[in-house]
C-alpha cells in the first residue's frame, strides 16, 4: 500500500465525475442540517468594504463563490491532504479532497475512489461547483457508468441570483438550465424560511432569465397558502413577455370583488407596455394600460390609461388618463412633465387602478424646465389643478401657477458665511365663476382675486460645525410685492408689499455610546438642540389671498424649521424656541436602525399673523403639544 500526499492530476480517465448531463438523487431532509457556508455563504462581517457597499442594508451576508480556471483538456486533477492507494487500485483520499475537471468542481472531507467499478463514495460537506451554481450535501455516491450521484441533505444555490433551495432529486446545470424534482426555491437567506416555491418538477433557465414549476405551491413559514398547477417565473432583471401574477379580492359576501390578469409585452429596450383586464363587481370590465419608455431627447416616461366603456351601474363611460415624463438635456437642462385627468370623482374608489397613480381632491397637471448651473438654479413652472371632489366650493379650489419664474443663488461660502439669495415671480389666477353641482357659484370679495407676485428672501448663515455638536446663527429677509386684480374696487391697496428680517439661532450636541438591543451591537446616541426664531408682526397680510400657503402642521418634523406656514403669502411673526431631543441606535455598518424623538415648541408671545380672519385659540397657546416620533428599519 502506498500512501500520496496532495494528489495532482491523477490520470484516470474514469473519473469524469462533473461531466454535464449526472443527476442527481438527493434524500429530503431538515432546512436546518444544510451547512451553506461550504456553499458560499458569507456572513456580512466576513465581507469585505467593497463587497459590504453592494449589499442591502437589510441582508446578513451574501454568496461568494468563485470558478477556478478552466482546465485546457479533458483531464481529471485530484488534491487531497492525504492519500492511499492499494494494490488493487482502489483509493482513498482525506482531507480536503478536490477533483476538478474544465471548470467544474467537486470537494469533500472525504473520498473512496473504485476505477474498476467507476464508483465512488463521497462524504463530509460534499459540494458541487459549476459556472453560476453550487450543489452540496453530506454525503453522496457516485455511480460514472450510470452517469449519476446520489446525494444526502442536499442544497443548491445561485450565488449571483441571491437563490438557493433543496431537491429530492435534480440534474447537474447543462446549458445553465437546472431541472429539480421535488424542489423548493427562495430568495430568503440560510435559516430564515419566511416564503418559499415548493414543487413537484422545477426548471431554472439561467440563459432565458426565467423558471418553471408543476404542481406549486406558495408556503409562508413552510405552511401553503396557494397552490398553482404551473407557473412561470422570473430569476433575474430581464423583461420577459407573458403573463404576470394575477390578483383577485373577495369580499365579506365571498363574491369575486376585484380580479386583475396582467399581460407583459417587451416591446423594445425601451419600450414595454402591460395591459390588465381588470374586472370590478358591479360595474364591468376595465381595461388598463401601463406603457413605459426611455429616450435619449425625452428621458423616462409612463402613460397610464384606463377606460371602462359602459359601466353596469351608471351605463356610462369612465376613464382614466395619467402621463408623466421626466429627463435632461445634457449636463444642466432638465425637465418635468405630469398630466392627469379623470373621469368622474369616484373613478379611484370604484376602480382601484392598478396604476401608481397620485390621488387627490386636486389632480395636478404641471410642466417645469429647470436650468443648473452653479451656483445659479433657474426653472419656469406651468401648474394648473382638475379637481374631482365636486363638493369642494369654488373658493377652496386651488389657484393655477402660469407661470411661475424662479432663479436661486447659493454659492458654497463666503470665508465661513453661507449666503442664499431666491427670486420667484408667479402669476395667480382661478376661474371667479363655475357651474358645481347643478349650481352656479360666483366669487366675490378677496376670494375673487387673482394676482402676480414677486419673492426676495435673502439668508446668511454661520454654520459652526464639531464632532460633538453644531451651532448655526442666521439672518433672513423675506419680502413680498404684489399686484392684486379682478375683483371689484374695495379701497385696499392693489399693489401691497412688505418684508421683515428673521433670526435663528440653532444649535444641538451629539452623544454616544456602545450598547446592546435585542442581542445586537450598536451605536445609541443622544441628541439635544434648541432653536430660537425671532420675526416682528407685519400688519395687513390678512388683505392679501393666501395663494399658495397654508398653517404647518405642527409635528415633530416642524419642530425645527422656524416658522408657521407653508408658501410665501404669511410672514409668520415669531418669538419661540424649539427645544427636542433624538436618539438613534447605529449599527457597525452605519445603518440606523431605530430612532425616536420627543420636542416642543415654546412661545414668548400670542401670534397675531393668520390665514383666516377667524379667531384661533391656538395662537393663544404659550405652548405647543409635546410631540414625538419613532421609526424602526
Amino acid at each position: 500500500m502506498t500512501d500520496l500526499k496532495r494528489l495532482h492530476r491523477y490520470p484516470y480517465a474514469a473519473m469524469t465525475i462533473l461531466a454535464t448531463g449526472l443527476s442527481i438523487a438527493t434524500s429530503a431532509s431538515a432546512e436546518s442540517s444544510i451547512n451553506y457556508e461550504a456553499l458560499g455563504w458569507t456572513p456580512r462581517s466576513a465581507l469585505t468594504q467593497e463587497q459590504t457597499a453592494t449589499l442591502p442594508a437589510f441582508c446578513s451576508g451574501m454568496y461568494l463563490v468563485t470558478t477556478p480556471q478552466a482546465l485546457d483538456s479533458d483531464r481529471i486533477e485530484a488534491e487531497a491532504d492525504e492519500g492511499t492507494l492499494t494494490r488493487a487500485g482502489a483509493i482513498t483520499l482525506e482531507g480536503d479532497v478536490v477533483f476538478q475537471r474544465y471548470d467544474q468542481l467537486l470537494r469533500a472531507d472525504y473520498a473512496q475512489w473504485y476505477p474498476e467499478q467507476r464508483k465512488a463514495n463521497l462524504a463530509g460537506h460534499v459540494s458541487v461547483t459549476t459556472p453560476g451554481m453550487t450543489l452540496g450535501g453530506e454525503e453522496a455516491t457516485i455511480d460514472d457508468n450510470a452517469g449519476t450521484i446520489e446525494l444526502n441533505r442536499s442544497a443548491w444555490v445561485i450565488a449571483e441570483r441571491h437563490l438557493r433551495g433543496t431537491a429530492e432529486q435534480l440534474a447537474s446545470p447543462e446549458n445553465e438550465i437546472l431541472t429539480m424534482q421535488g424542489a423548493t426555491l427562495t430568495f430568503c437567506e440560510p435559516g430564515q424560511n419566511d416564503w418559499d416555491i415548493a414543487a413537484s418538477e422545477l426548471t431554472l433557465d439561467q440563459a432565458a432569465g426565467f423558471g418553471t414549476a408543476w404542481h406549486t405551491r406558495l408556503r409562508v413559514g413552510e405552511v401553503p397558502v396557494l397552490y398553482m398547477p404551473y407557473y412561470r417565473f422570473p430569476i433575474d432583471d430581464r423583461r420577459l413577455t407573458g403573463f404576470l401574477d394575477p390578483s383577485l379580492s373577495i369580499n365579506g359576501m365571498g363574491q369575486a370583488e376585484d380580479i386583475q390578469i396582467p399581460f407583459y409585452l417587451n416591446i423594445a429596450p425601451n419600450l414595454d407596455a402591460t395591459i390588465t383586464a381588470h374586472h370590478v363587481l358591479d360595474h364591468g370590465l376595465l381595461w388598463e394600460n401601463q406603457l413605459r419608455h426611455k429616450s435619449e431627447l425625452l428621458g423616462d416616461g409612463e402613460l397610464n390609461y384606463g377606460i371602462l366603456g359602459n359601466d353596469e351601474q351608471t351605463g356610462e363611460e369612465r376613464s382614466l388618463v395619467n402621463y408623466s415624463q421626466s429627463g435632461n438635456w445634457g449636463k444642466r437642462w432638465s425637465h418635468e412633465l405630469l398630466y392627469n385627468n379623470v373621469s368622474d370623482d369616484d373613478y379611484f374608489s370604484d376602480m382601484n387602478p392598478s396604476a401608481s397613480v397620485y390621488r387627490s381632491s386636486h389632480l395636478p397637471r404641471r410642466g417645469r424646465i429647470s436650468y443648473t448651473t452653479n451656483p445659479f438654479k433657474a426653472s419656469v413652472l406651468a401648474e394648473s389643478f382638475q379637481t374631482t371632489d365636486e363638493d369642494i366650493s369654488l373658493s377652496n379650489r386651488p389657484y393655477r401657477r402660469l407661470p411661475q419664474v424662479s432663479l436661486s443663488y447659493e454659492p458654497s461660502t463666503y470665508g465661513l458665511l453661507k449666503v442664499e439669495q431666491t427670486l420667484q415671480v408667479t402669476r395667480f389666477n382661478r376661474e371667479s365663476t363655475a357651474i358645481i353641482n347643478d349650481s352656479q357659484q360666483t366669487l366675490s370679495g378677496r376670494a375673487a382675486l387673482n394676482g402676480d407676485r414677486v419673492v426676495s428672501d435673502t439668508r446668511i448663515a454661520y454654520p459652526m460645525t464639531q464632532p460633538y455638536g453644531f451651532f448655526t446663527p442666521a439672518l433672513d429677509y423675506r419680502y413680498r410685492q404684489y399686484r392684486l386684480y379682478d375683483a371689484e374696487p374695495t379701497g385696499d391697496d392693489e399693489t401691497p408689499s412688505f418684508g421683515a428680517p428673521r433670526l435663528t439661532l440653532d444649535g444641538g450636541l451629539f452623544f454616544e455610546r456602545e450598547t446592546r438591543l435585542l442581542g445586537s451591537d450598536y451605536i445609541q446616541t443622544l441628541e439635544p438642540r434648541l432653536l430660537y426664531a425671532y420675526s416682528p408682526y407685519r400688519a395687513d397680510q390678512q388683505n392679501i389671498p393666501a395663494f399658495d400657503t397654508k398653517a404647518t402642521s405642527v409635528t415633530y418634523s416642524s419642530l425645527f424649521t422656524g416658522d408657521r406656514f407653508t408658501g410665501s403669502d404669511r410672514l409668520a411673526d415669531l418669538n419661540q424656541i424649539s427645544t427636542g431631543v433624538t436618539t438613534r441606535y447605529i449599527r457597525d455598518d452605519g445603518f440606523e436602525q431605530f430612532r425616536a424623538g420627543v420636542g416642543q415648541i415654546w412661545y414668548f408671545r400670542d401670534r397675531e399673523v393668520t390665514i383666516n380672519e377667524s379667531d384661533d385659540e391656538y395662537l393663544q397657546r404659550h405652548s405647543s403639544s409635546t410631540l414625538g416620533e419613532a421609526e424602526w428599519n
